[in-house]
């Protein structure tokens, strides 16, 4: 994630782009507010650089777009494979600790999940 925001960063000329991919990375590690933050701070910093408000717009929807793509699609089907389990099974582990626990079962949820199906095998 950090890596795609520093590309389109450098890519559209926004200054402090590897401040951007760092900030992308670090903050996805925050469930919910994370990646809101990762998007909206850059496109703030472009109405300021840049003299329209459709490159704002455009740094806001580009990284939604990473944001979506890599967040909602990539990572479950890389997790799932990693950990041997389907996407279906990840998402619903995810979130009923999330529901039952608030965001401390979000963050170990899937751990929690692959650690009781490993011992029924």
């Amino acid at each position: 994630m950090g890596a795609a925001a520093f590309i389109f960063a450098l890519a559209i000329g926004l200054d402090l782009a590897a401040e951007w991919g760092v900030n992308s990375f670090v903050l996805n590690y925050i469930p919910y507010i994370g990646p809101l933050i990762a998007v909206v701070l850059p496109a703030v910093v472009s109405l300021v650089q840049f003299p329209s408000w459709k490159a704002a717009a455009l740094v806001f929807g580009s990284l939604y777009s990473i944001q979506r793509i890599i967040g909602s699609c990539l990572q479950p089907m890389l997790t799932g494979s990693a950990l041997a389990i389907s996407p279906l099974f990840m998402l619903t582990a995810f979130f009923f600790w999330d529901f039952l626990w608030g965001m401390p079962g979000a963050f170990i949820g899937i751990p929690l999940y692959c650690c009781h199906f490993h011992f029924l095998r």
